[in-house]
């Protein structure tokens, strides 16, 4: 069964509307790289915020020097009218992520992507969307959780929160294939790899929940990462995508914003 995330994006959507109707969030996101998946991000930030009350200031950084980059971040964390900043990932190739990611103040910090954020106030967007897809579903993480890929926007705040929440899990990088035994004892199965990743059903156990958190570019467009081998014989459930978690990101990354002081 495909899970959607129409309902909830609506209905947190609505939520938000409603905050900045009785204050002004302002987030900043600056981009230093030129590319079409970047260019599809921020436009679907831009929508939301116009749609809701919410003011997105792009700042155009491509092809800009590493210590220009860390001076606009450092010109936003001073400016008291920017509650939020973001920088869009993948940054050049040339350039020094973590120190960039270190400059941004953690308490402006919506996408959590600084090293040195607590995670008390805000929480990371994928995770987030994760949490309100499992709430709506009245599941939970469980122990031998799943988890594909390490990277920072969904493996890393995933399993620090599995750790944190004191869950079992499993992970497994982009190389490597899960056993028998790791695909049938999950119930919780999350991947954030964005290439292509085969999963047999026949392997699977029956109430198991997919998030496809990652994504592949196939006949000219992003689709998801998982593709479900004898998907006749899948029982459980996973995200659509497009429209699963995707989506809720955008809605986590302002119902962060909305938290900012």
């Amino acid at each position: 069964m495909r899970l959607y995330s129409k309902e909830i994006y609506k209905r947190i959507e609505n939520d938000l509307s409603n905050k900045a109707t009785q204050r002004a969030f302002s987030l900043a996101v600056i981009v230093s790289k030129d590319d079409f998946a970047t260019s599809v991000y921020i436009k679907k930030k831009k929508q939301f915020a116009e749609r809701n009350g919410f003011h997105v200031d792009v700042i155009d950084c491509i092809g800009a020097s590493e210590e220009r980059i860390i001076q606009t971040i450092q010109t936003c964390n001073n400016e008291e009218n920017i509650n939020g900043i973001i920088i869009q990932l993948p940054l050049n190739e040339n350039h020094n992520e973590k120190k960039i990611l270190q400059t941004i103040n953690v308490n402006k910090d919506v996408d959590v992507l600084n090293p040195n954020n607590p995670k008390d106030v805000f929480t990371p967007c994928v995770l987030q969307s994760i949490l309100w897809l499992l709430e709506s579903e009245n599941r939970n993480f469980e122990n031998q959780t799943l988890v594909y890929g390490s990277g920072k926007l969904v493996g890393t705040p995933v399993m620090d929160y599995l750790q944190k929440q004191k869950f079992s899990f499993v992970n497994i990088n982009r190389e490597e294939t899960p056993t028998l035994k790791n695909l049938s004892n999950a119930k919780v199965i999350v991947v954030g790899i964005d290439s292509r990743v085969e999963i047999d059903s026949k392997a699977l156990n029956n109430d198991v929940i997919i998030f496809d958190a990652g994504s592949q570019f196939v006949n000219n467009k992003y689709c998801g990462s998982v593709v479900l081998k004898n998907s006749n014989d899948f029982n459980g459930f996973i995200t659509a995508n497009p429209g699963g978690i995707g989506p809720l990101t955008v809605v986590a990354l302002f119902n962060n914003l909305a938290k900012c002081k």
